[in-house]
């Protein structure tokens, strides 16, 4: 999963009032894309570490002038909310923007529209894990027996927040000769740190 940072508008994320943001590049990025939001990727020096926010579900991705706010001023007010500054104008979030990234008006960024995420994965502890499905699964190979438990396999893979989810899964499992698959649903829990 890759990172995206929000430095400048980390308490925008944590409030989940921000529901897009305009890049420079990241124009490879699909609807449906899981990014992990964090405050941020770069300049932590030595030992430091990246602080997650939660992850993020890409809606839309378009390209377009940053000056459109300008252009078309009621559109402008209203990405400058969806933006996270509901007390900015249009032009000041553009200056800003600029200002930042080192651009002009007139340069094509990214806009990128998403949704907030559960963020029962970046959660530190003590904190509550929602209810979320669980796979189980035993396989015999080279001589020795493996038990796993799948919550959220693979890096772009959303929880098993349905069972449906989890069923698809688990049917993939069976699959690749997998046995004693079995679907579990976890009650909402405590993680203790």
């Amino acid at each position: 999963m890759r990172n995206m940072a929000f430095s400048l508008t980390t308490p925008q994320m944590r409030a989940r009032t921000k529901k897009v943001t305009r890049r420079l590049g990241w124009e490879f990025l699909n609807p449906g894309d899981v990014v992990m939001a964090i405050v941020k990727g770069q300049g932590l020096g030595k030992g430091g570490k990246v602080e997650r926010i939660h992850p993020i579900r890409v809606k839309d991705v378009r390209r377009e002038q940053i000056d459109q706010m300008l252009a078309d001023v009621p559109y402008g007010i209203v990405e400058v909310a969806r933006e996270g500054f509901p007390d900015m104008t249009p032009e000041q979030f553009v200056a800003m923007f600029c200002k930042h990234n080192r651009c002009l008006p007139e340069t094509v960024i990214t806009r990128i529209e998403f949704e907030h995420l559960s963020d029962y994965l970046a959660c530190t502890p003590p904190a509550c894990i929602p209810a979320v499905y669980v796979v189980q699964a035993y396989y015999r190979g080279r001589g020795r027996a493996h038990w796993r438990l799948w919550v959220n396999p693979g890096r772009n893979i959303n929880p098993f927040d349905t069972a449906e989810k989890a069923d698809a899964f688990a049917e993939h499992l069976k699959l690749r000769k997998w046995h004693h698959v079995t679907v579990r649903r976890l009650e909402q829990i405590e993680v203790k740190g």
